[in-house]
């Protein structure tokens, strides 16, 4: 029943109008802190120390119709642990889970899944739909040099995959204390 509704989402989303209708975000520039992402593949990644990614891009408010640059700012904390970008093995080529030697393309899953488990809550005053929590990790894995094209076809399948309920806010909730969030408008 829930892969219905994620199709039937996908495509009401799709046809629906685009001009300014919802809050987006396009990012512009990605810094991963210190040592980079300190992980290890087990069952999943599992990450051993602390690390810290920054997000700077500019978020459009539909409310007072403006772009506003911010500055988002993740730090994944020791036992933060994630699967990657989940994707079917067939596409594996053109989107790992993870590239060991790109920490801005691997954060783009991290990130995202990070996203989810918190429902988009950032601060007390700042919460991002999951359209945002899309946009962010599709414009990180622009910035890590992923095309448009495949982006565009990751976004496709993140809305049919991750359309479901069992995606947004629910089964991880326990890892929320590994995940350390602060967005600020600059």
């Amino acid at each position: 029943m829930n892969i219905f509704k994620s199709v039937w989402n996908f495509f009401k989303n799709l046809f629906q109008d685009k001009t300014g209708n919802k809050d987006k975000i396009t990012v512009k520039q990605v810094l991963i802190d210190g040592d980079g992402l300190c992980y290890e593949k087990k069952e999943k990644y599992c990450f051993v120390k602390d690390s810290v990614v920054r997000v700077m891009g500019s978020r459009y408010l539909r409310g007072d119709g403006k772009d506003h640059n911010f500055e988002l700012v993740c730090t994944f904390k020791k036992g933060f642990v994630s699967d990657g970008a989940s994707v079917p093995s067939f596409a594996q080529k053109y989107l790992p889970d993870v590239k060991t030697d790109d920490d801005v393309y691997s954060a783009a899953p991290f990130l995202h899944d990070a996203l989810y488990i918190l429902k988009g809550e950032i601060n007390v005053d700042i919460h991002l739909s999951r359209e945002e929590c899309d946009d962010i990790l599709r414009g990180v894995w622009r910035c890590s040099g992923v095309d448009r094209g495949t982006a565009a076809a990751a976004d496709i399948g993140v809305g049919l995959i991750a359309g479901t309920d069992d995606h947004w806010g629910n089964g991880f909730k326990e890892l929320g204390k590994f995940i350390e969030f602060t967005m600020k408008y600059i």
